[in-house]
Order: C-alpha cells, then sequence, then structure tokens
C-alpha cells in the first residue's frame, strides 16, 4: 500500500511525511476520532514482511506502550492497514537536540536542563525494564518551553531479529538509510549516518549483549556532546569512530572552564570503557548531577577512613573516666556560655532559580519545610490547562503530578505529603507521590486554599465566596466569614493558616476595592473578632520571629512592593515599621493575589519583573515578521481595532484601575474613552465602527455589567449585569448579537449571546465544564452569523475550534496548542497564537469547513494581543519587547533563613 498525503490507516489521516530512516518513514496524521495529530511511523518491507519479526515487534510495542513518563514520547497504538503496518505515536513538536548542538555549545545551565529531564526518562524506562540502545541528540526533542521528549524509547530492539547482536540493531537504527545488513557492512556503507556509531558503548560496539549501562554510556556522550559542541569519538568513518570508542579517552580539555566539578565526574563516571566499572545506575546519575552526592561527601567524618591508634591497656581502662569528666566540663561550660551569647542566626542564602513560566497566573505554593515548590505553568494567557508540577530545591528539573490538568492555587497539606488544588468546579486533593486526586467538595472558581494540622482546609469557592472551612477528607462546607450580600461587590479570598491552627489571614474585597472593609484580615476560628490589619488588595506570607511564640512577620503586597510589619496574634495588631523585601513583586492574572510565598522556617519565594516588562510598543508586523517602527508605547494591552481600520481601542493601566483609550493611528492621537475607578476593560467594536462594547467593574467588585458607548463619545449603555466576571469577545457582522464570556455557576468559563437590542435576555452558547473562550464570529456573507471560533481547554490543553450556530457539528483547528482566534475579513483564513507564535490556517467557511493545516507565520515576543488587518497581510500587535527578542525576563528569587534585618 502506497503511502502518500491523504491515505487513511485506520481512523488516522495522512498529512505529510515528516521523516525516514531504517525503521520505516514517519508521517504526520490526523486521528480523525480524537482530533489531535499523531506520528505514523510506517514499518519497512523487512519488518512488516517476517511472521516472526512483526510478532516479536508487537510484543515489544506493547511493553513500550506501557512507559507512561512526561519526558517521553508515548506510543498510542499499532494500526493495520491494507498490508501497511505502522506505530501510531505522540507528535512531539520542535526542533531536536542535534539542531540545538549544531549552532554551538549549550550554555552549562541549559545542557543540565535538558540532560537532567533525559536522565528522568531513562531512569523511568529502566525501571520497566527497557533499554532505549540508540540514544543520540537526534533521538531528543526539545520544544519550545524547554520541555524534553526523548524518542523511539527500544525500538531498535524491537526491529531487530530474534537474537542479533546489539551492533546489528544499530544498523536498523533511524539513523541508517541502507537496507539491513551484517552489522559491519551497515556501517561501513557509503549511505550510512555516523550518529549511531558515535554514541555506541564499547559492548555494543563489540557486538556484545547490552543493559542499562549502555544507556549510561550514551547519556555521557551526548552530555559531552551538549557542553562541547563536539562528539568526543568522532572519526572520519565508521571504523574510525568504532576504534575510538574502544580505545580512546575523550579530550577533556574541549568541556568549557565553568562545567562544574561534578558534573566532569559523572562524564568519567559514564563514559568508562568497562561497563562494570561504569555508573549503572540513571537514578544516581541524576542525583549526581544534581550535586546529591556532594553534600553526603561533606557530611562524612574526615577521620572514618583511618582507625583510631591503639593504647596500653591502662589507658584504655582510663578513657571512658576522662571522657566522662570532659563531657560534663564542656556541657556545663557550654550552659554557661549559651546564657550570655545568643545563638548565631543561620545565614541568609539568596539564590535565582530558572523561570517556569508561572503564569500569567503566577500559582505556586511553598512546601511546609520549606524544601518544595509545587506550581501552575501557563497552558495559555489564563494557565487553566496547565497540571501542578513540583520541584525540590535540590532537584535540576520539576516533577508534573499527574491528574491535576487544568489545576488552579495548590496549597499543601501540613505534612508535605498532599496538595490541595482547584479544577473544574471542585476542591480537589492529591498526593504528591502519584495516585488519583479526590474531590472533597463543591468550588465553582477556588480562590486559594490553606491546611491544618488539625485537619481542617479553608477556603474560597469564588470571587463572591465567603471564606469556607470543611475537612481535609471531605463534606459539606461551612462558611467562617459573614456571607456575602448580593450587589456588595466581591467576596473574601487567599486565606493562609497561621502556625497556630486557629487564626488564619484572608483578603476581603467587599464592597470593592476601595471601601472601608476590603483590605487583609486577621480572622480566628475560635471566635475571636475579625481584624482588618492592612487595606491593602494582597495574599500574605506569615514567617514566625526565632524563639517568640504567637509573633512573626506578616509579609504582603503593597504599591507593587513585598513589604514586611511585625505581627502579634495577642493583640491581633501591627507594630514597627514596614520593612521593604522587594520591589516590583509580580501580580499575577488574579486580582490582589502577587507571586510570593514563606515557610514557617524562613525560606522565602517570590517573583520579581523587570521595569520594561510593563510596557507595550504597538506596532505593525506582515506576514513574514518584519516590523515597522513602534506606533505607540506605554502600559497596555490591545483590545480590538475598528472594522473600519481606523481607529484602535486598548486596555490602558493595571489592575485595580484600567481604561480603554482610543488610539487614531492616522493623527497618531490617543485619547481616553472610559472614566472611572475599576475595570474597563474588552473592548469589541461594533461592525459600523460607531460603537464600543466592554466590561465595566465600576466599583472594583468581581461582579461586572455589559456597556455600550458611542465611539465619539457620549452617554454608555448598560446592555447586561451579572454577579460574576463577563467580558464581550465579539459583534456579529450583522449587529444583531454580541458574544460573551461569562464564568459559570457549575461550570467553566461559559460563552453567551446576547441580543443587542435587548429584545431578550442571554443565552447560553456553550456551556461544558471547561474553559471556553475568545469567541469570534465567522464572517459572513449576510444574515445571522452560523459559526463561531473559540479556545477551550476541553483536550488538557487550549486548542482552537470551530463551531456551529446553534452548537453541533465542530472542528478542531488548532494541533498543538492554540488560543486567541481572529479572523480574516473574508473569512478564509483564521489567525490564533500558539507556543508564543502567530499562526495561520485556511478555511473554507461552508458545509463541509475544510481546514487546512497551521502554518507559523512568526514569533510574538510577549504577546499582548495583536488584530489582523482586513486582507491578513499584516497585523497590529502589542508586545512587551517590541522586537524579535525575548521579552524581559522574570527572576525567581529564592531566600533561605529570610529574616526581617537582612539585607535585600
Amino acid at each position: 500500500m502506497s503511502v502518500t498525503a491523504g491515505t487513511r490507516l485506520g481512523s488516522y489521516e495522512v498529512i505529510a511525511l515528516i521523516g525516514e530512516g531504517g525503521m520505516g518513514q514517519v508521517y504526520r496524521a490526523r486521528d480523525t476520532k480524537l482530533g489531535r495529530d499523531v506520528a505514523l511511523k510506517v514499518l519497512p518491507t523487512l519488518v512488516a514482511a517476517d511472521p516472526d519479526r512483526l510478532a516479536r515487534f508487537r510484543r515489544e510495542a506493547q511493553v513500550l506502550a506501557a512507559l507512561n513518563d512526561p519526558h517521553i514520547a508515548q506510543i498510542y497504538g499499532f494500526e493495520d492497514a491494507g498490508g501497511t503496518h505502522a506505530l501510531v505515536m505522540e507528535l512531539v513538536e520542535g526542533p531536536t537536540l542535534a539542531e540545538r548542538i549544531a549552532e554551538g555549545p549549550l550554555p552549562v545551565s541549559d545542557a543540565l536542563a535538558i540532560a537532567g529531564q533525559i536522565a528522568s526518562a531513562l531512569e523511568a524506562a529502566h525501571e520497566h525494564g527497557i533499554v532505549h540502545r540508540d540514544l543520540k541528540p537526534a533521538n531528543v526533542k526539545v520544544r519550545e518551553d524547554g520541555t524534553v521528549k526523548v524518542l523511539d524509547f527500544g525500538l531498535a530492539k524491537a526491529f531487530s531479529p530474534e537474537g542479533a547482536s546489539s551492533t546489528a540493531d544499530a544498523a536498523n537504527s533511524p539513523t541508517i538509510t541502507t537496507p539491513a545488513m551484517t552489522a559491519m557492512t551497515a556501517m561501513t556503507a557509503m549511505g550510512m549516518i555516523l550518529g549511531t556509531a558515535a554514541y555506541m558503548s564499547p559492548e555494543q560496539a563489540r557486538g556484545r549483549p547490552v543493559d542499562e549501562r549502555a544507556d549510561v554510556w550514551a547519556f555521557g556522550v551526548v552530555l559531552f556532546e551538549m557542553l562541547s559542541g563536539r562528539r568526543p569519538f568522532d572519526g572520519e568513518d565508521v571504523s574510525d569512530t568504532l576504534a575510538n570508542v574502544l580505545k580512546r579517552d575523550p579530550a577533556w580539555d574541549a568541556l568549557p572552564g565553568d562545567v562544574p566539578p561534578r558534573v566532569r565526574q559523572v562524564l568519567r563516571a559514564c563514559l568508562r570503557k568497562a561497563a562494570k566499572e561504569r555508573l549503572a545506575d540513571m537514578q544516581d546519575v541524576r542525583l549526581a548531577l544534581g550535586g546529591a552526592f556532594e553534600t553526603i561527601a561533606s557530611a562524612a567524618p574526615e577521620s572514618a577512613a583511618s582507625p583510631p591508634p591503639a593504647h596500653p591497656l591502662w589507658r584504655r581502662a582510663l578513657l571512658p573516666v576522662a571522657v566522662a569528666l570532659v563531657a560534663a566540663v564542656l556541657t556545663a561550660a557550654g550552659a554557661w556560655f549559651a546564657l550570655r551569647v545568643p545563638p548565631t542566626p543561620a545565614p541568609v542564602v539568596r539564590l535565582e532559580i530558572p523561570w517556569q513560566g508561572f503564569g500569567p497566573s503566577g500559582m505556586f505554593a511553598i512546601s511546609p519545610d520549606g524544601q518544595s515548590l509545587a506550581f501552575v505553568l501557563s497552558g495559555g494567557r489564563d494557565g487553566s490547562s496547565a497540571p501542578i508540577r513540583v520541584r525540590t530545591m535540590d532537584a535540576l528539573e520539576p516533577r508534573v503530578i499527574e491528574g491535576t490538568v487544568g489545576a488552579t492555587f495548590p496549597f499543601w497539606s501540613p505534612d508535605g505529603r498532599e496538595i490541595g488544588f482547584f479544577a473544574q468546579g471542585k476542591l480537589e486533593k492529591i498526593a504528591v507521590a502519584g495516585g488519583p486526586a479526590q474531590t472533597l467538595c463543591d468550588a465553582v472558581d477556588g480562590r486559594g486554599g490553606t491546611w491544618s494540622r488539625d485537619g481542617v482546609i479553608l477556603f474560597s469557592a469564588g470571587p463572591t465566596s465567603p471564606i469556607l472551612r470543611v475537612a481535609s477528607g471531605g463534606g459539606t462546607p461551612q462558611a467562617v466569614t459573614p456571607p456575602v450580600a448580593a450587589g456588595s461587590g466581591g467576596g473574601d479570598r487567599f486565606p493562609l493558616f497561621l502556625p497556630d491552627g486557629t487564626h488564619f489571614l484572608y483578603n476581603s474585597l467587599r464592597g470593592g476595592d476601595q471601601s472601608d472593609v476590603a483590605g487583609l484580615h486577621l480572622g480566628s476560628l475560635d471566635g475571636g473578632p475579625d481584624v482588618r490589619l492592612l487595606p491593602d488588595n494582597t495574599n500574605a506570607a506569615y514567617v514566625p520571629e526565632r524563639g517568640e511564640r504567637g509573633r512573626g512577620y506578616l509579609l504582603f503586597r503593597s504599591g507593587g512592593a513585598l513589604l514586611a510589619q511585625r505581627l502579634d496574634l495577642a493583640t491581633r495588631r501591627l507594630s514597627g515599621e514596614k520593612i521593604p523585601v522587594a520591589d516590583r513583586v509580580l501580580m499575577t492574572g488574579v486580582l490582589g493575589f502577587g507571586a510570593f510565598a514563606a515557610a514557617s522556617n524562613g525560606t522565602l519565594v517570590y517573583v520579581t519583573t523587570p521595569d520594561a516588562a510593563s510596557t507595550s510598543q504597538l506596532l505593525w508586523v506582515d506576514r513574514r515578521g518584519t516590523r515597522l517602527p513602534a506606533l505607540q508605547s506605554g502600559r497596555f494591552f490591545l483590545g480590538a481595532i475598528s472594522p473600519d481600520q481606523r481607529t484602535v481601542a486598548l486596555n490602558v493601566g493595571r489592575p485595580p484601575r484600567t481604561d480603554i483609550w482610543l488610539y487614531d493611528e492616522a493623527r497618531n492621537v490617543m485619547s481616553r474613552f472610559t472614566f472611572g475607578a475599576g475595570f474597563n476593560v474588552s473592548p469589541v467594536w461594533s461592525p459600523d465602527s460607531t460603537r464600543v462594547a466592554f466590561s465595566s467593574e465600576r466599583s472594583g467588585s468581581v461582579s461586572s455589567s455589559i456597556v455600550v458607548k458611542p465611539s465619539n463619545g457620549g452617554g454608555a449603555t448598560t446592555l447586561f449585569e451579572s454577579g460574576v466576571n463577563v467580558a464581550p469577545d465579539d459583534w456579529s457582522a450583522d449587529g444583531r448579537w454580541l458574544l460573551f464570556e461569562q464564568q459559570g455557576q457549575n461550570t467553566g468559563v461559559d460563552l453567551w449571546l446576547l441580543p443587542v437590542d435587548g429584545s431578550q435576555k442571554p443565552t447560553p452558547y456553550l456551556q461544558t465544564p471547561f474553559n471556553q473562550r475568545d469567541g469570534r464570529f465567522a464572517p459572513g456573507s449576510s444574515g445571522s452569523p452560523r459559526w463561531v471560533a473559540y479556545s477551550s481547554d476541553e483536550s488538557g490543553q487550549n486548542e482552537v475550534y470551530l463551531q456551529s450556530i446553534p452548537a453541533g457539528t465542530k472542528f478542531q483547528v488548532s494541533t498543538a496548542g492554540g488560543t486567541e482566534p481572529m479572523w480574516r475579513r473574508d473569512g478564509k483564513e483564521l489567525f490564533f497564537v500558539a507556543s508564543g507564535a502567530l499562526m495561520a490556517v485556511p478555511i473554507s467557511v461552508g458545509a463541509a469547513v475544510p481546514i487546512g493545516a497551521p502554518r507559523e507565520l512568526f514569533k510574538i515576543a510577549g504577546n499582548r494581543g495583536y488584530a489582523p488587518a482586513a486582507d491578513g497581510q499584516r497585523f497590529l500587535v502589542a508586545s512587551l519587547s517590541g522586537d524579535a527578542g525575548a521579552p524581559p525576563a522574570r527572576a525567581i528569587t529564592v531566600v533561605l533563613n529570610w529574616r526581617p534585618d537582612a539585607p535585600r
């Protein structure tokens, strides 16, 4: 069966050939049942025509499919169709590690980050008895977010005939371009790419049986190449390469001078010629790279290596008496000295860890012992599609907690063994070691939680919720702060237990953020009075004061800075000066939630952002990424460009006050469009460019309204008021309908339709347990709209979909993530953002709605909104950096043993 674009293998439709080698051809294909793209590895004739080898391959593939690790490309299944046999695999986007290395040596930090993930993948495979046998940079993919995926685990063995040597395996590796033949004939053939031979262990090169130590060797070779930019055992041909593998040592002086000694030691231990002298366990390799054994070695007593000298019998008899006397004297002296000399505080240590993209949600929590960080990565603009990851302070890479996709606001159990979080309208918990999540109770749109040693969890169920209490085993929640009256603004959020397990801190938005109630409060479970400590709209952290029971330091965010002030629980008051801790601490995508956390032992973590990160540049970019000079600079997000292409609506400012401004490009004039405190955001234009609809939270509360106002000024009209956040997404071409987002009561973010003329109440368009955002009507020639493009996290990550009106027929448009869909004026092309790039998809909106393959146009650095011109040939972009470079980096600062007098 000939395989070409359009060929169907079962439920898979081939899109294009993406690779070819001795292990067969690899195609990009569409899974028409699940609506996702996969990789189809079509088996070569030598495997497909050999019944014994094909049966053995099936058995090996079943074993490989059992691997489930975030750094291993998954095997989904096996497909037979018309005599063609194909392995269905995860499609991993991004360059290979070989392509990265071809650009030159990697920085040590980057190389170690990648190496840590490769080691984790090998460790997981070895635990299942699977040896890779063909590890090399070409079999490692590095996605744009830094995630590493190792490909083709165990396939060298799976493709080989029963009893074949490991050298023969190498001859059938994906890097071979010749048919199968004897090992040495294959290796010396002209069509052979030398990659595989350069990574073979000595035992593979000799044709001997191999085990996990062959992967340890290959790992060492790959790490050496990442650091030096050259292979340690390269040669002019295969024979020279294998001779170097067997006889020569690497050129250790090729390693850069900044490679740490422990990494050099790991490389030497991985690249020992004799397998029995090599590091035998990938866990040991991973721990050694992280410096674990350095810590153990430094803690060992220096005298342990030599026995104590022998003493005459009489000395040995008196020795215990002498020791006892000396010990007594030293004990007394120590007690006397301790009374007079205060203990020396542990030194304050500051360090930075690589930015992991905690945002824009910025949600992270530090474990009670200060040793681990739980955080949520951003899968899209809202971060809702990401699972929880946990990174220990001594690890190179975080670990994904399976079963937590869509999690928000993680918080730790007091013993550090479990994590609470919110997902799909529920409060849940999960063991850090792994296992299924357990639902504790409903929490429609959770706003933080905290867990006491008494098994009590306090949490906020949503923007207008009071603080609720539930047992850590689950049950019916009970309010511990007063109910929130309708129309009184926001509720209570971000609770934090203090060490006594009775007092707790929380943030209140009752009456709006400017009311005399809103701010940071101290509450109590014992019926004590509730006290407003600060007027600031912030979450909090707390560090107990050494040796002072019931007293400590409250950490909070005010005016963008992280401050500390002494808190006395006995008097329920703050005292002393406000102590600056850090400037420009990030406020996350949720109003009032700052990116900082602290443990009782004084470990403090916070995220700062440079001044430049708050400045956007507005500019035009063509389809090739060519950028014109900036039109405007300032603190804004791009809202929408008017249909007549004359005026741009911008969201200007930062929480808690944001207004809409209109920019006239022809006159280069910015004019303010909305006034007053609170949020005025999410502008959309009427089809005739005469009106703007937007979301308004005038009182500073979390409830909001959809308002329409003439673009040339004049009075505003409220179309719809809601007790939760609402935001218009689009205005239909016939002028009759607004499509808007609204947080559901028992669902995620839903899409609703609102008649502009007020003839009827809004009606739900898409209501699911998931989050639907960025709804855009498809352009139509006349009449009511028939299709809507939107993003949803229903698959576990944000993807762009096309849905009919009324909802029913649906197509997935994006293939590897996507948000912010925007139409070209004629409806023949849809644009969206994925992995920091602007993508384009040809679409013919009709009965069948043919959809083409997404194509990258250009990267968007620090995306703060975009809008296509009517013809789709250029795009108005708001960017943090305004150029092709990365946006200003945020720094994650870790402070060990923080105390108020610590230098900043």
